[in-house]
């Protein structure tokens, strides 16, 4: 009963402080540190700072030293220096979110951000997190980007919102700390998890993923062209190659392969997040072997195609299945 009396007054607080922030620091994927945004308090070495000075002065009152008075004063005043201190070694830095990151479910995405000084000042010794327990400390040269990247674990399929990051520094003495906080506006994309799709679930879809098509038997590869760097491997003609060194490969494109279409609808009887799985299992599979295929999602549909910008589209499309987004309209 008293712990639920001094937690509401307490979350009344942070709501309210978090809302007089949100006012402060609006949305952005760019944010340039600066008087309205920047906040300074002293830290706990401060406060105990803060105590020995009033001890000190109060020491000199009482016995009318002036040796007291002068170092009370000397200490007082590089207090308040290092506040104007501590104020620079963050304004004028800029932030820029450069990449939201995207993975699958339950792996860590990265959050990639530029930090840009200002031609005229360093910036030692900062600080950015999105989770206090994980910072990544970095420091800026003068006219200088400093790329850093952060952590998101990913816990749910569909876009995700990137977290507050903060951003700290308690140079030059460590006696304040003076912070921010920058709110991205882009979202992250989280994949469905491949999980196998059992045999008596696959249908039209349970082919030998190793084996190659049907189409292939009796084909003279009379469709070859010369290799072309970032072609899959498994395309490359290598009995050929072994005979005369010639480096071809099979032009898919040209309809020698008919390609596998992996259906959403292809699971009867199955949850729709299930399937969801499924699929980004057998796209991994089809990569593997190297046969192009293509993904139907209701009236989309994506491909055929073969490697990493391929199979990247399909993801997508899983991630955003369900969700107002680029793969929804």
């Amino acid at each position: 009963m008293i712990s639920s009396l001094i937690s509401t007054p307490r979350r009344l607080l942070r709501q309210r402080w978090q809302h007089w922030v949100d006012q402060r620091v609006g949305r952005s994927d760019r944010v340039c540190f600066e008087q309205r945004n920047i906040f300074i308090v002293p830290s706990g070495a401060g406060l105990v700072f803060c105590g020995l000075l009033v001890v000190m002065l109060l020491t000199g009152i009482n016995y009318q030293n002036s040796l007291i008075y002068l170092l009370t004063f000397l200490l007082g005043t590089l207090f308040f220096l290092s506040i104007v201190q501590t104020y620079q070694s963050l304004a004028g830095l800029e932030l820029i979110v450069v990449e939201a990151g995207e993975g699958e479910v339950g792996s860590l995405s990265r959050i990639g951000l530029r930090f840009i000084a200002d031609n005229d000042r360093d910036y030692p010794s900062l600080t950015v997190a999105a989770d206090p327990r994980h910072p990544v400390n970095f420091s800026v040269m003068a006219g200088n980007s400093v790329d850093v990247e952060l952590g998101l674990p990913l816990r749910r399929r569909g876009p995700v919102d990137l977290p507050r990051l903060r951003i700290e520094t308690r140079f030059p003495f460590g006696l304040l700390k003076a912070w921010s906080w920058g709110r991205p506006l882009s979202r992250g994309l989280a994949w469905p998890a491949a999980i196998p799709c059992p045999p008596e679930r696959v249908g039209t879809l349970a082919a030998d993923e190793g084996a190659p098509s049907s189409a292939l038997a009796g084909v003279d590869w009379i469709d070859l062209r010369p290799y072309r760097q970032g072609d899959p491997l498994q395309r490359v003609q290598w009995k050929r190659y072994a005979r005369s060194e010639d480096m071809v490969t099979a032009d898919w494109q040209a309809g020698l392969l008919d390609p596998d279409w992996l259906d959403l609808e292809a699971f009867p009887g199955v949850d729709v997040e299930l399937r969801l799985n499924y699929l980004a299992h057998l796209i991994d599979l089809r990569e593997l072997s190297g046969k192009p295929y293509g993904l139907k999602m209701g009236p989309r549909r994506y491909g055929p195609g073969l490697g990493a910008a391929h199979r990247l589209s399909c993801m997508r499309a899983l991630a955003w299945h369900g969700f107002e987004g680029p793969a929804n309209g």
